[in-house]
């Protein structure tokens, strides 16, 4: 069961509280039970789910160690089971094989798949193929219900479950503090005439971090001066004051999620951010934006920043709902909800506000996931920046849905760009960035 945690409620406790209502495993239109066959070959995992269907009303009409025996079975049953639930890995048949051939066999009846959290392609390729749900390993109680309920089209037990998750208490979310010098930075007006090298030397220097990556990244390969710099006045002055700014705040970022050390989590909350920030800002020559290039890179880069913080406050859950969101079935907000109550829009515009961020930054998270309708309706950097996260999570595997396609050639029509323009943001343009300082930050 979920822990009553104060976030979610006993979900069986609220069921087994409203004796009118039909238990999940009966059939409301004949009162009979629904039928169940489970296909798994861990015994463990197979009795867990068989107990867990009992104490629903369902009933267990047959189970099997394979694919290629459930098959044999189902075959010689006089009365084929309503729901089929299939384990994706298993000896002589297995999940993909064992899904295709029932549906051939056995089209009337519903399929459920069992997975284990980190097998997206598997996910993908089932859900092409057609089967009516999917439970994820190690599987609990509540996640059964719902996941049934859904399948069983139980709308009144589906609602129920939604309408217990509570509004989760903003006020006890950490946030993490803003450094100073971060702040500083950011608040940092480049245009302005009276900030100089001098100027953002003396904002950056009481951070002996920041400053030491500065100058070792003055003194690296790619601005060809090793071991010749050895002032921060000086880095800043090689670098240049715009990128010195973004480096501080990308070393921010970098060090917001360093607790956070699962591969997921640096894909999402370190490498994605960076890789959508460099495509932002080399979007804007092709898309005649120019203009943008004092904001664009920071404000891709911080746009997500709700992701990070709920990472850190909900360190498990987040995971899985990073896990998930690589199945490409439901959109990351929906995935937030679903598991912790609430998503990262809310969270990020909350902190916003409270550390005083410029106005347009909280714009651009709360437009961070803006449809086709709304394609003339936001901002050049709104457009921009959700345009270069697509192309970056094209880049580094992350399946799309539907709509993210269907934008990406929206907002190139929308600034009439030149022919060719998608393609100069494929795999040889992530291959030339592998060495820009910023993704250096991220990696090192």
């Amino acid at each position: 069961m979920i822990a009553n945690n104060g976030t979610f409620r006993n979900f069986t406790t609220v069921l087994s509280s409203n004796p009118t209502k039909q238990p999940l495993g009966i059939n409301i239109n004949t009162g009979e039970p629904y039928s169940v066959f489970i296909v798994e070959d861990s015994v463990l995992f197979r009795t867990a789910l068989k107990r867990s269907l009992a104490k629903l009303s369902f009933m267990v009409s047959g189970e099997a160690g394979n694919g290629l025996q459930a098959i044999n079975q189902i075959k010689d049953m006089n009365v084929k089971p309503d729901i089929i639930c299939v384990d994706q890995e298993m000896p002589i048949m297995n999940g993909m094989e064992t899904i295709k051939e029932v549906k051939k066999l056995f089209p009337k009846i519903k399929i459920m798949l069992v997975t284990s959290h980190n097998e997206g392609q598997f996910v993908k390729e089932v859900l092409q193929v057609g089967v009516n749900g999917y439970i994820v390993k190690p599987f609990e109680t509540d996640t059964i219900i719902r996941k049934f309920a859904v399948v069983l089209g139980r709308k009144d037990i589906i609602g129920t479950f939604d309408n217990k998750i509570e509004k989760i208490d903003l006020s006890k979310i950490r946030l993490p503090n803003l450094p100073l010098v971060f702040a500083n930075v950011v608040n940092f007006d480049v245009d302005d005439p009276k900030n100089g090298v001098a100027e953002l030397e003396k904002i950056i220097s009481p951070d002996i971090a920041v400053a030491s990556t500065i100058i070792r990244t003055a003194n690296s390969a790619y601005y060809g001066r090793s071991g010749t710099i050895r002032n921060l006045r000086d880095a800043i002055t090689l670098i240049g004051i715009k990128v010195v700014r973004r480096m501080v705040i990308n070393q921010y970022d970098k060090t917001l999620s360093n607790p956070l050390k699962d591969p997921v989590f640096v894909k999402y909350l370190r490498e994605l951010p960076v890789l959508t920030s460099l495509i932002s800002y080399d979007l804007l020559t092709p898309l005649n934006l120019k203009a943008l290039a004092g904001d664009i890179f920071i404000v891709s880069l911080l746009r997500k920043i709700g992701m990070n913080i709920l990472a850190l406050n909900f360190v498990e859950k987040y995971l899985k709902v990073l896990r998930l969101y690589e199945f490409g079935v439901k959109s990351l907000y929906d995935l937030e909800r679903d598991e912790i109550g609430i998503d990262s829009v809310e969270i990020g515009i909350r902190a916003f506000a409270i550390w005083k961020m410029p106005e347009y930054f909280t714009n651009v998270i709360a437009h961070q996931n803006f449809g086709m309708s709304e394609i003339a309706d936001v901002s050049d950097i709104d457009r921009v920046s959700r345009l270069a996260e697509i192309l970056a999570k094209n880049m580094k595997k992350i399946t799309l849905m539907e709509k993210e396609n269907e934008l990406v050639y929206a907002i190139f029509k929308f600034y009439k760009a030149p022919e060719g323009t998608l393609e100069l943001f494929g795999e040889d343009y992530l291959n030339m960035i592998v060495d820009h300082p910023f993704m250096r930050i991220v990696n090192g």
